[in-house]
């Protein structure tokens, strides 16, 4: 990851009796999978397709609300124009 860039990650852990850093999601070990460095880590109990859990959907929903926060113009995107309800989305937080 280049130097400058933020990054959060989200891992999957299946088994949540074995110790963090000995877990895997049944494909990808822990520590093939954690990244130093990043903005924010969430543990998600679940398997490889971690991406379909409630947990990562709402932390993947947090993430890009924080990077609209910090990087929508006061003003709304010609998109956002275009979509009133999309710029209100991000607006509200």
């Amino acid at each position: 990851i280049a130097p400058g860039i933020n990054y959060h990650q989200i891992i999957a852990r299946k088994d949540p009796n074995v110790p963090l850093e000995k877990s895997s999601d049944g494909l990808v070990p822990y520590q093939s999978a954690y990244l130093p460095g990043a903005d924010s880590t969430l543990v998600v109990e679940s398997g490889h397709h971690v991406q379909d859990t409630a947990p990562a959907i709402l932390e993947i929903r947090r993430i890009l609300l924080l990077h609209a926060a910090t990087h929508l113009p006061s003003s709304p995107h010609p998109f956002c124009t275009r979509y009133p309800a999309v710029h209100r989305f991000f607006a509200a937080g």
